[in-house]
């Protein structure tokens, strides 16, 4: 637990100000799971956000309770990562409209949102800056990620992750094992519908039961590498605004994706339905979700339904990190 001996002086806590920052989920296009390879990968935004309100405080707390490593393990680690003076101890309201269990993000989104607020009580917000000491955060829990997931959030759009320089370069972070490079992919109008199993997504255990197939067999390794290859293919597909390409591509993602192991018979159920009405369809994230770029949203909305999954229709968040009124 954070704690703080003293308590702060009744002025300063009279004219401490709160300030609000929201931070938006993400969705894996293309790559799920690649970067654990050092193989590149695209994530999107999704205009479902968390929101975090800082004050200064007389404690360290979230939402009321005392901020402790098991029931606040994202929080934080943004506090002891943006916080400059452990002094002055800070009250952090978290408020999430990112559906849990659905592989969305909420995790770095929730320590994007911490560390825009703490950047707030600074007086200043760096996208690129948030993202990294996220990341940083984040890699103290797990030194295998990547930063994919806290930059897309801190940017909005569609980001890109790779082991390679390539175009509209946004940062270039580095970790224990590996330099990555995120940038900026130009992203259209795409409308996407994703579907839940009903099955709360569990990443952890669906890396772990990837790597150890990985580790054990050549042609695992074979067909992450050809997993690696779809994301570069992808950005070309996007800036193009073509469709049809990124659908074939997601489909290719999708077949390689079970040939890992990594389906279930119910995610099969709500891509074929919803591939009736869609340039392509796939899983995505932790197992739980799936995910179409529509031709008719609301016709393969219905589809997913109907094969026994719920049904979200997707909006794109042009905006990450961001002040809240």
């Amino acid at each position: 637990m954070l704690t703080k001996q003293e308590c702060l002086p009744e002025d300063m806590m009279e004219t401490a100000v709160p300030v609000q920052v929201s931070a938006p989920g993400r969705f894996i296009l293309f790559g799920d799971h690649a970067p654990d390879y050092g193989e590149p990968a695209i994530a999107v935004a999704v205009d479902m956000r968390v929101k975090c309100t800082a004050t200064l405080s007389n404690r360290f707390t979230v939402n009321g309770e005392p901020m402790e490593q098991g029931k606040h393990p994202h929080a934080r680690a943004a506090v002891i990562g943006g916080w400059t003076d452990m002094d002055k101890p800070l009250a952090l309201t978290l408020e999430s409209g990112i559906p849990p269990g659905h592989g969305l993000g909420t995790e770095p989104a929730t320590t994007v949102a911490c560390l825009g607020a703490i950047s707030m009580l600074h007086d200043h917000l760096i996208f690129e800056q948030v993202a990294k000491s996220a990341f940083d955060a984040f890699s103290e829990m797990d030194s295998s990620c990547s930063p994919l997931d806290t930059s897309v959030s801190a940017h909005g759009g569609a980001v890109m992750v790779d082991t390679s320089p390539g175009e509209s370069t946004l940062w270039t972070v580095k970790s224990k094992r590996q330099i990555w490079h995120l940038s900026e992919v130009s992203l259209g109008n795409p409308e996407f519908v994703m579907g839940y199993s009903g099955r709360p997504s569990n990443a952890s255990e669906m890396r772990a039961k990837l790597r150890r197939f990985h580790d054990r067999n050549s042609f695992a390794r074979d067909l992450v590498r050809d997993l690696g290859k779809i994301p570069r293919e992808g950005r070309l597909a996007l800036e193009k605004n073509n469709p049809e390409r990124i659908g074939e591509l997601m489909n290719m993602s999708q077949k390689i994706l079970q040939n890992l192991g990594l389906g279930t018979p119910e995610l099969d159920k709500m891509i074929k339905a919803a591939s009736r009405h869609s340039y392509g369809a796939k899983l995505t994230g932790g197992g739980g979700c799936m995910v179409a770029l529509a031709r008719d949203p609301g016709k393969a909305a219905e589809a997913i339904r109907g094969a026994g999954g719920t049904a979200i229709l997707l909006q794109l968040a042009r905006e990450g990190v961001r002040p809240e009124d």
